[in-house]
Formats: C-alpha cells, structure tokens, sequence
C-alpha cells in the first residue's frame, strides 16, 4: 500500500515528525516493513519486521524524530503466510480476518489535516473519497437531494430485493449506477462497504441494486460479442456469469 505524494499533498499542510511507529496485522501476518521515499528516493526506514508476531507487538522509538513532508511517499508492505488455512480469508477487524496497518505517532497534530492515509485494492482512500470527476459524496449519499432523489426512489419502487429482476427494475439499476460515484473502482469500493452494513434500510436498497446482476451483465456480453469488442469476452465473463447464476439460485432456494 503507498500513502503516496498527491496524497501526502492532501493530508499535510506542513511537515511532520514522526516519533513512533507500529506494524499491525493479524495471525496470518508474517513481515511488515514502512518506508519513506522523497522524490522517487528511500529516505528512511520507518519499520522492519521481518519476524513478525501479532502477539508480541513492537513499538519503534526513535531518538531522532523523522520528517515527512507534504509530497513524500509512505510504502506499507505487509506478508502474510496462509498454507495452513483451507477457508477463505477477508479484511476485517476479526483475529480471523486480515489487515495491514502501519501507526505512526507524529507531532505537530496542527499540521495534518487528516490522520488517516490507507488504500483499497489499487487505489487510494484519500483520492477515493475527493469528491472529483463529477462524483460529490456528499450529494451521493443524499438520497433526499434533488439531483439523487430520482435515483433512489426509482429503485425503492421498481426493485425487489434478493427478487426477480424486472425490466423497469433493470433501467432503474442501470441509471443508479451511471451516476460518477457509482463507476468503477468507487462504486465497486460502495457496493463493498455495504456488504457489511448494519442497517436494514441500507442492505435493503443495496439487494435491490444487486437484483439485476445477471440480466445487466448478460446485455453487456451479448452487446460486446455482437460489436466483435474482444474475441475472449466469453472466457473471461462466463465464468463470472455462472458464479451469478449459482447465487441467483441459491437465493431462491434460500
């Protein structure tokens, strides 16, 4: 994971000096190491674990505080071993599931905006969440605003969670998910978090977007296959297709 320059930009409006720092992953985690690179340089070295134990935590102190600029780069890199495991792994804050955090203690607090620097899969959480491209969160998720209003409600009231994909319901799916906040690996990263959502209303809607899976990307390889986009469409969508089939199925039966 790399907190990188753009981001350093972001969070920092002067430099901080970092005093302390601490790996943390959970049982699987074998080595974690933090860097910090100016300019495309390594500059210092943050953490070096390479025998890492959850059980037995290391805080790093340093006798010379290290600076990070706004610009600089912090690269997190995290092991992990799971040969000894046959079940599937996820993130989560469970001693069970994953993670790959470095902490850093730093001072003057007056100096960062934010004190969070992370990344999903490839991207950034920091640029993830700027509003930019046409994507405005705080519209986003304001299913009362005039400009999303109409997006809600048309899959509050043509969709049926976990239920038979209807026509109407599909355009409605299609049109939520055209909107800036809802592309790529943003809407990717939203339908993710409210996978683990606690609340009804949320999980709710969220099954009502997801209700039309299969018949959306159904078009899609048909419209790809018909334009000669990509002679391998089908091997690569098929099988996900399938993986969507069996849900679809297994929801029935459910």
């Amino acid at each position: 994971s790399v907190c990188t320059a753009d981001d350093t930009r972001m969070i920092l409006q002067g430099p901080v000096y970092v005093t302390r720092a601490f790996n943390h992953m959970h049982y699987l985690g074998r080595e974690q190491y933090i860097d910090l690179y100016r300019n495309g340089a390594k500059v210092a070295t943050l953490t070096n674990e390479p025998d890492y134990s959850y059980d037995r935590p290391r805080f790093i102190e340093f006798e010379e505080s290290i600076q990070i600029f706004p610009g600089d780069e912090i690269r997190t890199r995290c092991v992990f071993k799971s040969t000894t495991k046959s079940v599937t792994t996820f993130q989560g804050d469970g001693t069970s599931d994953e993670m790959c955090f470095g902490f850093l203690t730093v001072h003057p607090l007056s100096n960062a905006r934010s004190l969070h620097c992370s990344s999903w899969k490839n991207a950034s959480m920091v640029s993830l969440f700027r509003s930019s491209d046409g994507c405005d969160w705080r519209v986003f998720g304001n299913a009362s605003h005039p400009d999303m209003a109409p997006l809600y409600q048309g899959v509050s009231m043509h969709c049926r969670p976990l239920g038979q994909c209807l026509e109407e319901c599909k355009e409605a799916v299609k049109r939520f998910r055209s909107h800036p906040c809802m592309r790529g690996t943003r809407g990717e990263y939203v339908m993710w978090e409210v996978s683990d959502s606690r609340t009804f209303e949320e999980l709710s809607f969220y099954s009502k977007v997801r209700s039309c899976d299969l018949e959306i990307l159904r078009e899609q390889l048909l419209t790809q296959t018909t334009n000669g986009d990509d002679t391998n469409v089908g091997a690569r969508v098929l099988p996900e297709l399938s993986a969507l089939l069996v849900a679809a199925l297994l929801a029935l039966f459910l």
